[in-house]
C-alpha cells in the first residue's frame, strides 16, 4: 500500500476517534493494524501514535471495569 493511502486511512481513523472521543477506544484493533501496516511499508511512525495506542488500550480495559457488577 502506498504512503498516501496508508496516510489517508491514519485521518481518517483518527477524525473517527475525534468525533466520539469517549469511545475512541473501540478503534484500537484496527489503530493497531494500521500501524503495523505502516511500519511493513517502511513508513516511520511517530511514537505520539505508539502513544495513543497504548491510551487506547488503557481506555478499553478501563470501559471494561466500568460495566463489571459490584
Amino acid at each position: 500500500m502506498t504512503t498516501k493511502v496508508l496516510e489517508k486511512r491514519l485521518y481518517s481513523l483518527l477524525g473517527e476517534m475525534e468525533a466520539d472521543p469517549a469511545g475512541r477506544y473501540v478503534h484500537q484493533p484496527a489503530f493497531r493494524a494500521l500501524l503495523s501496516e505502516m511500519e511493513t511499508a517502511g513508513m516511520a511512525v511517530p511514537e505520539r501514535l505508539y502513544d495513543l495506542d497504548q491510551q487506547l488500550i488503557e481506555e478499553g480495559e478501563e470501559a471494561n471495569f466500568d460495566n463489571m457488577p459490584v
